[in-house]
């Protein structure tokens, strides 16, 4: 089926609605894909950078690997910090026992 007929079918009663396009319309319609395509191609296109922005791109990736070579340091050190704790709180709570047992062994008065 061409394209011709197509809009030929859309000027018809399409399955009981009557299916208004005028001449100019379907003109409209058939060109507007082509049209978009052009604007697309051509206007829409990619434009070449300035060195200038190029130059602040490349500093931007730089600052940006930086930071985050520094975020995994700290995440490290939080971690190291973290298993820190929970080594001096289980000491301190050896040691609570060890008080309560001591203290349990000295006659009250």
């Amino acid at each position: 089926m061409t394209i011709d007929k197509i809009y030929a079918i859309m000027l018809k009663e399409v399955s009981g609605n009557v299916g208004f396009f005028t001449q100019k319309e379907v003109y409209m319609k058939k060109w507007l894909p082509i049209v978009g395509v052009v604007l697309l191609l051509f206007g829409c296109g990619p434009k070449g950078a300035s060195q200038e922005t190029m130059d602040h791109l490349t500093e931007a990736k730089i600052a940006c690997e930086s930071a985050e070579a520094r975020a995994k340091n700290i995440e490290a050190q939080r971690i190291n910090l973290e298993e820190e704790l929970a080594r001096k709180q289980a000491t301190l709570k050896d040691l609570q026992k060890q008080l309560q047992e001591i203290e349990g062994l000295i006659p009250q008065k």
